[in-house]
């Protein structure tokens, strides 16, 4: 049964990383348009024209990337486009493996675009809210981390960077960000 178990997680592997790669070249999901690589179904015209604005509220600024809030729902980060490529395909991965994470819509040679996801990252909300559960609440909250954690190395996603930051508390559940 052993070799049973490997050979389906070999397949389930290779079904994922065939559908990862559908976010790079022309599908019926994503298109390419001038070097940028976007989602279909977006309006790519409006979506340059608000990359290419100056405008936007800086949230992040490190030596090698500069996030910003372009509008509501939509952020932007700069960075190197090594960062930038891989960002986009790990965004798609982890959707395609069902993690939750925010959707990348667009990304260019040095930015990516895509939703904004509304939430506290896992530090603020355990300092704002943890102490005002009672104890069953706590330890679901807990399980329901636990079971996005199992479930993204379960999948095979390590994420290399998690941490309470990385992590938002949304409405809906958890948002895995930072990839």
């Amino acid at each position: 049964i052993r070799k049973v178990v490997h050979r389906l997680l070999r397949l389930q592997q290779a079904y994922y990383r065939s559908r990862e790669e559908r976010c790079v070249k022309e599908s019926s999901g994503f298109s390419i348009r001038k070097g940028v690589y976007y989602r279909r179904g977006i309006n790519l015209d409006e979506l340059l024209r608000a990359v290419r604005s100056p405008g936007g509220k800086v949230i992040r600024k490190t030596r090698r990337e500069v996030t910003s809030r372009l509008s509501e729902g939509l952020f932007l980060k700069r960075s190197t486009p090594s960062r930038v490529a891989a960002a986009w395909k790990n965004a798609h991965a982890l959707a395609v493996r069902g993690i939750p994470t925010p959707r990348m819509d667009a990304c260019g040679k040095d930015w990516i675009a895509g939703e904004w996801v509304v939430g506290l990252d896992l530090y603020d909300w355990i300092r704002t809210h943890f102490g005002s559960l009672n104890r069953d609440d706590r330890v679901d909250f807990l399980f329901r981390l636990a079971r996005v954690i199992r479930r993204m190395h379960d999948r095979g996603v390590f994420h290399k960077d998690l941490k309470g930051g990385n992590v938002l508390v949304t409405a809906g559940g958890f948002s895995i960000v930072d990839l």
